[in-house]
């Protein structure tokens, strides 16, 4: 209504305090966002500085909260310069470990590891994918998967076990060729 107001009567002696309500009630509706899927949209639909801050720090708290990778993806997209972006890279770099480790192929921790090659969970990482990949090539049964094996985790514990299965090449009788 003050919007239709100010619009309606821009000469009136009333319009200054009509758009300083106005402003409050823009206000009140950004710090009532509590995801940061409504923080985006926020500064997509609303690029006045006075309100980037109160908006960054909305989005923090939300993100802080969130369990979504997409949403953290998001706040890093749109966010990357508030100081709360290192926290919210920890808790990411966290829910894609979780992810992945759970994932009982063995391509979700070598995605991860790529992404994250110097991550907290790097070592735990290359554990699990040696594991996951050692269940996998041992499910398969292939020669090829087995060197293949041995090549990328030639000191997995199980190498010993696996270098055991490989067959080694008879040569072929009769013809010389």
């Amino acid at each position: 209504a003050y919007q239709n107001f100010a619009q309606r009567y821009p000469n009136s002696s009333h319009v200054d305090e009509a758009r300083e309500m106005v402003g409050k009630s823009k206000m009140e509706q950004i710090k009532k966002a509590d995801t940061v899927a409504e923080c985006v949209r926020i500064k997509k639909t609303n690029p006045d500085p006075k309100t980037a801050a109160t908006v960054e720090d909305l989005a923090f708290k939300a993100a802080q909260k969130e369990t979504s990778v997409e949403a953290l993806y998001d706040f890093l997209a749109y966010f990357k310069g508030h100081d709360g972006a290192p926290v919210v890279r920890s808790r990411l770099e966290e829910l894609e470990f979780k992810g992945a480790s759970e994932d009982a192929s063995p391509e979700a921790m070598e995605y991860f590891l790529f992404r994250f090659p110097e991550s907290r969970f790097a070592a735990e990482g290359r554990t699990l994918l040696s594991e996951k990949s050692y269940g996998q090539v041992k499910a398969w049964g292939n020669q090829f998967g087995f060197k293949a094996f041995l090549q990328r985790f030639p000191e997995s514990p199980h190498a010993a076990e696996v270098r055991g299965w490989i067959k080694t090449a008879m040569p072929q009788t009769g013809s010389l060729n």
